[in-house]
């Protein structure tokens, strides 16, 4: 996964990422991946990982890139539980997501620094989070300082956006 997002930042090129609620929406994913010759990130957040089983959702993501030819990399997304990080982390999972932005920036920290050293044992990506998404803007100087202190390889920042379901 590192080689693609260094293939995507030198050759200026997004490489997208789908939450994953069912195997209709992964077998979906993996058809356009094929059909457009790429790569994506394929990703659960807690609630869809409870749903789909942290095992069942690696075995479906391994059988679909052997089936397809294609690669799909798998990333817990969101996630604040240790103990179900550590499990992704095990499974095969590219790249974990510590979500901490409701923690305070010194918890964060630490606690980002512990999910970077389990990860590097099997050499899967970390992406980290300190601010929370919705009307909010991350300062790039804050961002780079949390970078530096945690070894975060992505760092998913605030843009004064939302995202998810939203209710009216």
């Amino acid at each position: 996964l590192a080689a693609y997002f260094k293939k995507a930042k030198e050759e200026k090129f997004a490489l997208g990422a789908f939450n994953i609620d069912s195997l209709e929406t992964l077998k979906g994913v993996a058809e356009a991946v094929k059909n457009m010759g790429t790569a994506v990130i394929v990703e659960v957040s807690p609630g869809e990982e409870k749903y789909l089983g942290l095992q069942n959702f690696v075995a479906l993501t391994v059988n679909l890139k052997e089936e397809f030819g294609i690669n799909l990399f798998p990333n817990l997304d969101h996630a604040d539980d240790l103990e179900v990080i550590r499990d992704s982390i095990g499974l095969g999972f590219d790249m974990v997501h510590f979500d901490g932005s409701k923690l305070d920036l010194e918890e964060n920290i630490k606690l980002t620094k512990e999910v970077v050293a389990m990860a590097r044992e099997k050499n899967v990506l970390v992406e980290g989070e300190m601010d929370q998404i919705g009307g909010k803007i991350t300062d790039p100087e804050r961002a780079k300082k949390f970078v530096e202190r945690t070894g975060v390889d992505v760092l998913a920042v605030a843009i004064g956006n939302k995202h998810g379901f939203a209710e009216n």
